[in-house]
């Protein structure tokens, strides 16, 4: 039954999400969102460095991210492929998400950090991003600590999805951690120009 359970529960997130692109799906991205991402990745594509996404799941932010960078630009994202509510074993998830940017890998300059975020953020000595995508866990502690990794490095643009009252630590974080900038929301979709203060 169990086994029936989890089957039932990954078909039923399929199916909404195929049927109905704006009902809020903890896996994917809605139309406007699809369709919104690649505006903030051209304004990305004026700076240096890499963008990097916390949160993969299945790859399709990545994927959108992706098809509107430069070759020459690296997109590193990042999931550690626990504790998913697919109704999938980690392994399971894992191999659906390399399967799904198995191109933009190959082909795009995508690379699939399989890690922990919080090791990341300590571990990272890259290039300073030119981007940051928040979009993995929305707790306060999560989204505290991805933006301070933002803040600390300067981006010059910081975003994030699911800005809703689904997630009112998103909305309460953002508006906690950026008090002189402007933040702009678009669907559920937030970002600033961190390198624009208010005027």
């Amino acid at each position: 039954m169990e086994g029936q359970f989890k089957k039932y529960q990954l078909l039923h997130h399929i199916k909404a999400c195929l049927e109905d692109n704006n009902e809020w799906t903890f896996w994917s991205i809605n139309d406007d969102v699809y369709n919104f991402i690649p505006i903030l990745v051209k304004l990305a594509n004026k700076y240096p460095g890499p963008i990097i996404e916390f949160g993969c799941c299945l790859g399709h932010s990545a994927i959108c991210i992706a098809s509107a960078k430069p070759i020459n630009k690296k997109l590193i994202t990042i999931d550690w492929f626990k504790n998913n509510q697919l109704g999938v074993s980690n392994n399971a998830h894992r191999t659906m998400t390399q399967r799904n940017l198995k191109y933009v890998i190959d082909y795009a300059n995508v690379e699939l950090v399989d890690s922990d975020i919080g090791e990341f953020i300590q571990n990272y000595n890259g290039n300073s991003p030119s981007m940051v995508f928040l979009d993995s866990n929305h707790n306060a502690k999560c989204v505290n600590r991805e933006i301070d990794f933002a803040i600390k490095w300067k981006v010059p643009i910081i975003c994030g999805h699911d800005y809703s009252d689904e997630f009112p630590d998103v909305k309460k974080c953002v508006h906690n951690k950026f008090p002189n900038h402007k933040i702009n929301i678009y669907s559920n979709l937030w970002w600033v120009e961190y390198n624009k203060e208010k005027k």
